[in-house]
């Protein structure tokens, strides 16, 4: 990675790192194995993978979350300006 320019990094770590664990975890949850309890952590470690891929993905992206929404029954602190109050 430090061959990589550091404005390319992100992109970089997401083409090259995530995709390959994904897909190696796409391959191995596709394998049927003589153990139930095998194919079940397979298929729970691939769905692990597509929500951090998809979590990277967003913030490579420079999403942020939306803000949280107000909390009812708090007493508003101040008052607003025209309000007549």
């Amino acid at each position: 990675m430090t061959a990589t320019p550091s404005r390319r990094r992100a992109e970089h770590f997401l083409d090259v790192e995530v995709r390959e664990a994904d897909r190696k975890a796409r391959d191995l949850a596709a394998l049927k194995t003589s153990k139930a309890s095998v194919d079940t952590a397979l298929a729970k470690w691939r769905k692990h993978m597509d929500s951090m891929s998809r979590m990277y993905e967003t913030l490579a992206e420079g999403a942020r979350p939306s803000p949280l929404p107000p909390i009812r029954g708090r007493a508003q602190v101040g008052r607003c300006r025209g309000s007549g109050a």
